[in-house]
């Protein structure tokens, strides 16, 4: 799972998130957990397969962020990457993503920028 820290608003329904990287996102109710997590203070998490890699030319998903990949590791049926997301802190640590192997996709290199298409609907905020 991937954890962001979060600037966090009240919103019409839920919350409003700032995420440096992802930008602003509207949370309903339903995603807002009360449960603590390691880190102090709210943050937004989503699992790494809840966000693509887009390829050159490809439409992104809701949103689209941007980043370096920093590092790429295989795992049989799966490449995870790991992305230091564009706008994020110096000292923030970079988010995986899950790509699964299907033939035909190609595997990026570290260093490489990349583009990650998501959805809101993945994002859960822990208060």
């Amino acid at each position: 799972m991937n954890f962001l820290p979060a600037r966090v608003s009240d919103g019409p329904g839920g919350a409003v998130a700032e995420v440096a990287g992802l930008g602003r996102i509207e949370l309903p109710a339903a995603q807002i957990s009360r449960a603590s997590v390691d880190d102090p203070g709210p943050s937004v998490g989503f699992r790494p397969e809840s966000m693509t890699l887009l390829s050159e030319g490809q439409a992104a998903q809701d949103r689209e962020a941007t980043g370096i990949i920093d590092e790429v590791v295989y795992y049989g049926d799966m490449t995870y990457y790991d992305i230091r997301l564009d706008g994020a802190a110096p000292d923030a640590r970079p988010v995986r993503i899950a790509m699964r192997n299907v033939f035909g996709r190609d595997v990026r290199d570290v260093g490489t920028r990349a583009r990650i298409g998501w959805a809101p609907g993945g994002v859960v905020l822990f208060r």
